[in-house]
């Protein structure tokens, strides 16, 4: 009888290392899953930041450009301005 319990209480020390490596695994798979998450979402937040960037650059290059023409006319019409005013003088 005595060994028999004493089988009984291996089993059961087994069954419960068991267990607990089993939940071990499951909670390691649960950190590697949210770790895998966290980076995607970090990419995929970098990816949006460098459009809005791109996006805000090109606003401002077309901005920058549209500024330059209006004062290039700006200009050339002063100096034809001028140039008529001579001629006519």
């Amino acid at each position: 009888m005595a060994r028999r319990e004493v089988e009984l209480e291996e089993e059961r020390r087994r069954q419960v290392e068991v267990e607990k490596q089993r939940r071990l695994e499951i909670e390691q798979a649960k950190i590697e899953s949210e770790r895998r998450k966290r980076e995607q979402m970090q990419a995929q937040e970098q990816k949006l930041r460098q459009k809005i960037l791109k996006n805000l650059k090109t606003v401002e290059e077309k901005k920058a450009e549209a500024q330059r023409e209006a004062l290039r006319k700006k200009l050339s019409g002063k100096s034809r301005l001028k140039s008529a005013v001579i001629m006519h003088r």
